[in-house]
């Protein structure tokens, strides 16, 4: 018998035990994977947004909106607001950097930073979490 095949032998074991489950237990199981997912992805996406830089944009724009009531309207705007917090916030550098309003209170936030021959896009607001 070869190893690899002991694992597959293994799964389909498991596999023959399953049973339809009720929706209220499927979506107890649905949050507890989203649970588990959270906790080991959330590291690696947190490297990946410091390493290509949005991680302080998002940052900014939250508290733009945190402190203004509504989402900046430019990258103009949003670096006046940066530079007047005396320190607390800072921006990396960016080549492009746009504000689209989409519904529900959402804003898209489409970036290229210097060196990245893609853009980015993120959608940030309220009525994602609502999901």
């Amino acid at each position: 018998m070869k190893k690899p095949f002991i694992p597959l032998l293994l799964l389909a074991a498991l596999l023959a035990g399953c049973k339809t489950s009720s929706p209220q237990k499927q979506k107890q199981l649905e949050a507890d994977i989203g649970s588990v997912y959270g906790a080991t992805f959330s590291p690696i996406m947190d490297m990946f947004m410091l390493k290509h830089g949005s991680l302080d944009l998002l940052y900014d724009t939250a508290s733009f909106r945190s402190r203004n009531s509504r989402w900046p309207s430019d990258y103009s705007e949003l670096t006046n607001f940066v530079n007047s917090s005396g320190g607390y916030l800072w921006l990396g550098r960016y080549e492009t950097v746009q504000f689209t309003s989409v519904t529900n209170d959402c804003l898209e936030i489409s970036y290229s930073r210097p060196g990245q021959k893609k853009e980015t896009k993120i959608t940030i607001g309220d009525a994602l979490l609502a999901k």
